[in-house]
């Protein structure tokens, strides 16, 4: 199995998954800020790809796996289109009482997500109790960040936005927008909503 050391790919597909959570939280009927809600997705989103990403890595190299660190930034980036998938039908065609459709969809397309990059990195590992590990703790965290976006996100949007109100997030939001390609449109009012401070000029002593 071969893996692509591309960065852009799994970064549209964060960004993808940002906006899905903006829709779903909207078409809900949850009722909070604007700033709160874009910053949180983007905090939330980001955090999970580096730090589950730095963490996989870590793991593979106790385990003397011969993988790359950009592989498993690519590999884990580019498995969240299961996730996407995921949360675009549960936002569309979810039943209101029932979470059998959520879990049904979670083993369908974020299930086969986990078993290719499970796949690759106990390909690149000798012991087999090491494969055992690893395939283990890329299930269950990958599967975990999925749930934990169904049934928690929401939940944890709602007590920001209650302690801190719409000001945090503006401030997270626009400063992603300015550093990531294509972020700005995720800010309420568009890219036009993103301020960046004019350069300062040096005077000559």
């Amino acid at each position: 199995m071969q893996v692509t050391n591309d960065m852009y790919g799994p970064l549209m597909l964060i960004l993808t998954l940002v906006a899905l959570l903006l829709y779903t939280m909207k078409s809900s009927g949850y009722t909070v800020q604007d700033g709160t809600l874009v910053g949180t997705a983007f905090v939330t989103c980001f955090s999970y790809w580096l730090f589950t990403s730095i963490a996989i890595y870590t793991l593979c190299y106790i385990f003397t796996c011969d993988v790359q660190m950009v592989q498993v930034f690519s590999l884990l980036g580019y498995s969240l289109f299961g996730h996407c998938i995921v949360v675009l039908l549960t936002a569309v065609f979810h039943p209101v009482h029932s979470h059998l459709f959520f879990y049904a969809l979670l083993m369908i397309f974020a299930g086969p997500s986990c078993a290719r990059m499970a796949v690759f990195l106990a390909s690149k590992t000798r012991e087999k109790s090491h494969k055992l590990i690893l395939t283990a703790v890329i299930f269950f965290v990958h599967l975990s960040f999925l749930t934990y976006l169904h049934f928690g996100f929401h939940t944890i949007v709602e007590e920001i936005d209650e302690m801190f109100g719409e000001g945090v997030g503006v401030h997270i939001a626009t400063a992603a927008a300015q550093v990531i390609p294509g972020a700005a449109q995720l800010l309420p009012g568009g890219a036009d909503s993103v301020k960046v401070d004019p350069p300062v000029a040096l005077s000559n002593a």
